[in-house]
């Protein structure tokens, strides 16, 4: 495979920084990519044409390369500047928009779409693409550019109103579980029956003030899980928090403080503060590698549970990988507890584990329309001290969990998708109360806005 090279062409224009600063315009990308022979040798030649201002023939070309089955976020963006040099327009910026959808081109392709917004006369679909530009632009020239195109089309505008700020994501859940479990955090209850509940997760984030690589946001969500038959498990959660982004050097950092509370068939379980940082690095083309830690506290609501008091840490590594219709992550979590623990005068149960978690997760797309999600985990549990029940030694509980998730999805749009999913839950612990197998049979439909 031939090492990829990538070549932007500035149509109408030279960008120069400096002491010379002129109008970006849009850009075809040309890339050696490891393909079918066939396939290879149409994207080949109709990046050939391209560069001999042949741009119908570059169509006619990458169009075959497509129909061969490259199906490329690169081919996409060569298809769509081709376009642009014939002035067709509409074809132009939907090719475009299939391009966002890797994020190393969507800054580029965004302000492309800007753009040909301008030329259409259509200055608030301009501003939109700018500022999605100006938000997605992983290049700090062509970010600075996208901001002076805003400032140029709507200097009044750059403060958003309040529907613009707000985004967010809905999903609701029909699913049946063979072995119904509670597990939340530290407690499992396992009952060996089935039962089939809703479940109903949404979470909204409002950009105050900024962007969402450098700026503030408010954020909120709310999970309710509801059974048909065991009304007991039924569980709320919600929270809200605030996350401050900011761009270091090369690394893109995030730090929150979030408030939890938890209820548990209707009644007050917990609650929790976190304080989080995150800093991702965009090491490659298509490559990121992200460092999470998070400290929280946690504070009972009912007695009852006040052996869970205490905090948590968490320390996580993880590789995220895109190349063309795959995406990979990778990673490592570190845990560890500081609980209270539940104590007797003859009785210890330790509630504060120590664990390693090893996980992976990879989606590959059919089509713009089907994909398909792979999710696996494998997590140690080491409760570090002995458990006495009623003055007998019982060893210290160690647990083994594996979890499998395959996901099918039908995209209706760009913000609507049908989801069905499996799950296997296989939780081997040297406490038989705490051992379960679980399956979960779900479907979901999920809406982005």
């Amino acid at each position: 495979m031939r090492a990829a090279i990538l070549f932007v062409f500035a149509l109408g224009g030279i960008l120069e920084f400096g002491l010379i600063l002129r109008k970006l315009s849009a850009a075809i990308l040309l890339a050696s990519m490891s393909l079918a022979a066939a396939a290879d040798s149409s994207f080949d030649r109709g990046v050939a044409a391209f560069k001999q201002q042949q741009y119908q023939s570059a169509i006619a070309l990458f169009e075959q390369a497509r129909n061969e089955g490259n199906e490329s976020a690169i081919l996409s963006f060569n298809l769509a500047s081709s376009y642009f040099k014939l002035d067709q327009y509409r074809e132009a910026k939907r090719y475009y928009l299939l391009a966002v959808q890797d994020e190393m081109l969507a800054g580029l392709s965004y302000y492309n779409v800007g753009l040909i917004a301008l030329k259409e006369n259509d200055q608030s679909a301009a501003f939109d693409a700018f500022r999605n530009s100006f938000e997605l632009a992983q290049d700090e020239k062509l970010k600075y550019l996208a901001a002076v195109k805003l400032d140029e089309l709507a200097p009044e505008r750059a403060e958003k109103s309040f529907s613009d700020r707000v985004y967010g994501f809905a999903s609701l859940s029909f699913a049946h579980d063979d072995n119904v479990a509670h597990v939340n955090d530290l407690i499992t209850t396992v009952t060996g029956k089935s039962d089939n509940y809703l479940d109903l997760f949404g979470v909204a984030t409002y950009q105050l003030s900024g962007n969402y690589q450098d700026g503030v946001q408010l954020k909120a969500g709310l999970i309710l899980t509801r059974y048909d038959d065991m009304k007991s498990f039924n569980e709320n959660v919600i929270n809200v928090g605030a996350y401050l982004n900011k761009p270091l050097a090369d690394w893109k950092s995030r730090f929150g403080l979030v408030y939890y509370h938890n209820k548990i068939d209707g009644a007050s379980f917990q609650q929790r503060l976190s304080l989080l940082a995150r800093a991702d690095h965009y090491y490659a083309r298509g490559q990121r590698l992200r460092f999470r830690y998070q400290f929280t506290h946690h504070d009972d609501l009912a007695t009852r549970f006040s052996y869970l008091n205490g905090w948590r840490q968490r320390l996580s590594v993880e590789n995220r990988s895109r190349i063309n219709n795959h995406k990979l992550r990778l990673g490592y979590r570190f845990e560890i507890n500081d609980r209270e623990n539940f104590q007797t005068t003859s009785s210890f149960i330790s509630y504060s584990p120590l664990r390693h978690a090893l996980y992976g997760w990879y989606e590959y797309e059919f089509s713009q329309r089907w994909l398909a999600k792979v999710m696996a985990e494998y997590r140690n549990s080491d409760y570090q001290y002995a458990n006495i029940i009623r003055g007998v030694d019982e060893g210290i509980r160690k647990d083994d969990l594996s979890r499998f998730q395959l996901s099918g999805i039908y995209r209706f749009n760009r913000d609507t998708e049908l989801e069905l999913s499996w799950r296997n839950t296989d939780n081997r612990s040297t406490v038989a109360s705490e051992s379960y197998v679980s399956n979960v049979y779900m479907l979901s439909v999920n809406y982005f806005f």
